[in-house]
């Protein structure tokens, strides 16, 4: 839950002048008082309260820095001076903003007094403040709509979760299993430039520390594992042997996830030393691990681990790392997934999933995939692509088709994009993204576009296929 800090902008001037009646202030108060209780439904709020002094901004501000907040809202309940956010705003640099245009009500009144027309003028404050802050420079986000309104409550609570990941992914920790993948090259990423946007820091994991830790796993462990897979179907290929190998270095790889602290993991998983030294690549599913909102993606791709991070840390789902394997330009469908290590949260449940043998190193008693379909709904996809100057945010989404057995072995989605395929394909290779995107269940669009803006990164939604 974010930590949000509320301003209510007033002129003092509309006391001074004493323009108002005797409940003027009272109901001002209590209409401030409904504001935040609507913003404390999805967050938690550190209010300001009612802001018309520079004096009263410095003392919201001193709880602002107290609390350490995620994101700043400043809501024009009523034409403002600026000093008051000003004051705030200039030692809240790194905060995000969030400038809000409110009005007592989404329909006017048939008729306005001169007092009224006071209640209802914040849409004066937010135009004369967007211009001071465009002019100084200030990056902020603009919404405009009443409390009562669910589409506007949605669009700030989008805003205050995208800031609070920003924040998350300060110092995330990614582990680089063991390293990319040569032949790849489009998945190559600078890790200056993912450290100094993103904020997260690449922990180098050798081939031999996770044959190390695999090597601690007890025998106990692992037969209390494949109990836990009863539900599931089993190939009659997956033998018992190497299941239980299979099920050892995976626990190895959830061990040295604890040991190393790490928010996500990378696996360079066609890398010729670990399969040389483990005979396999981990690819069971890891309650320890995925249950407490850790990624794993595949083939050493960083920027598409980041990704996969991102979308689990904006929406609490559990996120697939895949690829476009290929697509049906009747039904306008792409047919995603990808080898590897997946979260089988995403399948309608286990009686679905199916222990397979790694098709793609058939000789490898250990191993073993688990594959399934993902659910049927609404998905969002997401490539984040490392371009010569940054990096590029690039947004599908569309609806994960009820299938089965469609695609043999393979953890994958049956995706009706919401943008024309062909129109997809074009946008994509304009910007360069990369093949691979993670996936989420839900419609994360625009808490994207909001998390682009914070980081300072160009964002395409591609069913719209214009940049934020």
């Amino acid at each position: 839950m974010a930590k949000v800090g509320f301003l209510a902008l007033a002129a003092r001037w509309f006391w001074e002048t004493k323009m108002g009646d005797p409940g003027f202030s009272e109901e001002a108060r209590s209409r401030i008082k409904n504001i935040e209780a609507a913003l404390a439904e999805s967050h938690e709020i550190v209010s300001g309260g009612l802001v018309s002094t520079e004096e009263a901004a410095s003392s919201a501000l001193a709880g602002f820095k107290e609390a350490n907040i995620d994101a700043l809202v400043a809501c024009c309940f009523m034409w403002s001076e600026d000093q008051p956010l000003l004051r705030v705003i200039d030692e809240l640099q790194a905060t995000p903003l969030l400038l809000w245009c409110w009005t007592p009500s989404n329909t006017l009144p048939t008729s306005l007094t001169a007092l009224d027309l006071i209640k209802w003028s914040g849409p004066v404050g937010a135009q004369q403040i967007s211009g001071a802050l465009r002019r100084s420079g200030r990056k902020f986000t603009f919404v405009i709509g009443n409390h009562t309104e669910k589409e506007t409550l949605r669009e700030i609570s989008d805003f205050a979760t995208a800031a609070m990941v920003a924040r998350e992914l300060k110092h995330a920790r990614i582990g680089l299993l063991p390293y990319r993948y040569y032949v790849m090259t489009n998945t190559w990423v600078d890790e200056f430039d993912l450290a100094s946007i993103f904020g997260v820091d690449v922990i180098y994991v050798s081939v031999n520390q996770l044959l190390a830790s695999s090597a601690t796993v007890k025998e106990s462990d692992v037969k209390s594992y494949i109990d836990s897979l009863r539900d599931m179907r089993v190939s009659p290929d997956v033998c018992q042997q190497g299941l239980s190998e299979a099920v050892k270095i995976s626990l190895g790889l959830a061990k040295l996830v604890r040991d190393l602290d790490l928010d996500a993991v990378s696996i360079g998983d066609c890398n010729d030393e670990l399969h040389a030294v483990l005979n396999c690549r981990p690819c069971l599913y890891l309650p320890s691990v995925f249950e407490h909102g850790i990624v794993v993606g595949m083939e050493g791709d960083l920027s598409g681990v980041v990704a996969q991070l991102v979308l689990c840390r904006l929406s609490g789902q559990p996120t697939m790392f895949t690829e476009i394997f290929t697509y049906d330009e009747m039904q306008n469908q792409i047919l995603v997934g990808h080898a590897g290590m997946h979260d089988i949260r995403l399948a309608q449940d286990h009686s679905v999933v199916t222990l397979t043998p790694d098709y793609e190193y058939p000789e490898e008693k250990a191993g073993v995939w688990m594959a399934f379909s993902v659910r049927p709904g609404p998905v969002t996809l997401l490539s984040i692509a490392s371009t010569q100057k940054s990096f590029h945010l690039v947004v599908a989404r569309g609806e994960a088709l009820a299938v089965e057995h469609r695609l043999q072995g393979y953890p994958h989605a049956l995706v009706k994009l919401d943008i024309p395929l062909k129109s997809f394909f074009h946008a994509t290779t304009a910007v360069g993204t990369t093949q691979h995107w993670a996936l989420v269940p839900g419609d994360l669009g625009r808490v994207i576009s909001n998390l682009a803006s914070i980081l300072g990164l160009d964002c395409t939604i591609l069913n719209e296929v214009q940049e934020s």
